[in-house]
């Protein structure tokens, strides 16, 4: 018997499954690399923002402005998984098929709601400096951010 509800819920539509996203074994969603970028670049252009917007305000901190950029980048790639099952509620909400003016709506949202502003005076305080692979990281397009996903654990 559990098995065959096994067996059931895996064709049926209990994840809310929408044309174009597509729940992969690592726990992440793949919404295809076009479409992973423009969620990414919503959220960085909205987090981006509220580093400048604190920039503007405090003078002092304005040559950290692109390590607070980094922070931001650094937490989407760690925390992608959840932010992309995030991004596939967002995406249910809609209850049709999104568009790529969606996509990048989705990641202005997400990215209005998990931007750190905690971290901005700790990076004035303690005179965050890049090295040369922050720095290429920061300049990496949001399209070709690299996905880090979970692997499962043998043993």
């Amino acid at each position: 018997c559990f098995v065959a509800t096994i067996a059931a819920l895996q064709w049926a539509d209990v994840y809310g499954h929408t044309p174009g996203v597509v729940v992969v074994r690592h726990g992440y969603v793949d919404f295809g690399r076009h479409n992973n970028g423009l969620i990414k670049a919503g959220m960085f252009h909205e987090m981006d923002h509220k580093a400048r917007v604190y920039c503007r305000s405090r003078p002092k901190a304005r040559p950290y402005l692109d390590y607070m950029r980094y922070i931001h980048r650094r937490m989407i790639y760690l925390n992608w998984n959840n932010y992309s099952q995030w991004a596939r509620m967002l995406v249910q909400k809609l209850r049709r098929k999104p568009s790529s003016r969606d996509y990048t709506n989705i990641g202005k949202v997400m990215g209005k709601k998990i931007y750190t502003n905690g971290y901005y005076p700790e990076i004035v305080k303690l005179r965050c400096k890049f090295n040369p692979d922050k720095r290429n990281f920061l300049n990496t397009p949001a399209v070709d951010l690299p996905l880090r996903t979970l692997r499962k654990r043998w043993g």
